[in-house]
């Protein structure tokens, strides 16, 4: 006996077997064009009297590229640095996702542990790593993963890197050296401005340096090589010495 298969206008067969299952693989293309939503499978079989029996399957179908499910993770840290402090606490990891129902599972990789959340009804999600697990992270980019399937099974997956420095070999240092060649301003240097110079390490180029003296903020920045310096007009150098009423050494 031959089963009927009809789906999207189109009729397909498949034989018996001898005890009494049957099975048919639709071709690829079978249904191009077909919406998402519910689709109808429409099974008819006669038999050797003539006697026809029929049945009607409804499936979701939910295959469309714009129904396709995406998740995304959220800047982490509000920098996508894990710096010493926040190391020393827990991790929020969260994000977004589209196309996905409520309460489906995501699974978050970090530092080669697995952790599982939801996703709420407005399609966000979240996630606290514990404290415990964040202070194993070593230092350098580490790398997120996360995954969700909707309800049909049709899966998404994203990847976030973040950088941790947090071990303290590799937390920045600043020096200031010595200033004026003694770190004593004499009358004569008092006249001119006051080169203000230091190097640090771990602090990328560019990073900006502030220094203080007497109330008022100047700003320098490291350069390639680590180093850096500040100018300080001759003017704020003389108001500075009055303020302290200090005496010069000529």
């Amino acid at each position: 006996m031959v089963v009927k298969v009809v789906v999207n206008g189109a009729t397909y067969t498949a034989n018996v077997n001898p005890d009494g299952t049957w099975n048919l693989t639709l071709p690829a293309g079978a249904l191009n064009g077909v919406s998402d939503g519910n689709i109808v499978f429409n099974a008819s079989l006669t038999d050797v009297a003539g006697n026809t029996g029929t049945i009607n399957q409804v499936v979701k179908l939910d295959a469309s590229a714009a129904n396709q499910p995406t998740i995304h993770i959220g800047t982490v840290s509000g920098d996508d640095y894990i710096n010493a402090s926040e190391i020393n606490a827990p991790l929020t990891i969260s994000g977004t996702s589209t196309n996905v129902e409520a309460n489906q599972i995501v699974t978050i990789t970090l530092n080669g542990k697995t952790y599982t959340t939801s996703v709420n009804a407005d399609g966000s999600w979240s996630y606290n790593i514990p404290t415990a697990d964040v202070k194993q992270l070593p230092d350098g980019i580490d790398g997120i993963n996360v995954s969700v399937s909707d309800t049909s099974g049709n899966p998404a997956t994203d990847s976030h890197n973040v950088t941790v420095i947090a071990q303290p070999a590799d937390l920045p240092t600043i020096h200031v050296n010595t200033v004026a060649g003694d770190n004593v301003i004499n009358a004569k240097e008092a006249q001119s401005d006051l080169q203000i110079t230091g190097t640090t390490t771990h602090v990328s180029n560019g990073q900006t340096v502030t220094v203080t003296l007497g109330g008022k903020t100047y700003i320098g920045s490291v350069d390639a090589n680590g180093l850096w310096s500040v100018t300080v007009p001759a003017a704020d150098v003389q108001n500075w010495i009055r303020a302290h009423k200090t005496s010069l050494p000529t």
